[in-house]
């Protein structure tokens, strides 16, 4: 339920907790029960590894797409 501070969520984990205020929560990345969720798009393979980011932007479109990059980003390096 909202306060006058926001919304207050916390990743599934309970590693953090984000306080939204006319904002959105984007989550993207892989688990140990899900290892091989996203693609990438120029390689054609599974992004391996258990990790998981998490970017707070003005609209959810802007969101996955940051959260899904920082995983692209990660397997690049």
């Amino acid at each position: 339920q909202p306060s006058q501070k926001g919304w207050k969520v916390a990743l599934q984990d309970g590693s953090r907790v984000f306080d939204l205020h006319n904002e959105c929560l984007s989550v993207s990345g892989n688990s140990e029960q899900n290892p091989q969720h996203i693609v990438h798009p120029l390689r054609g393979v599974f992004v391996r590894g258990n990790k998981q980011y998490a970017v707070v932007t003005s609209t959810a479109t802007e969101g996955e797409i940051f959260a899904t990059v920082a995983c692209l980003k990660d397997e690049e390096q």
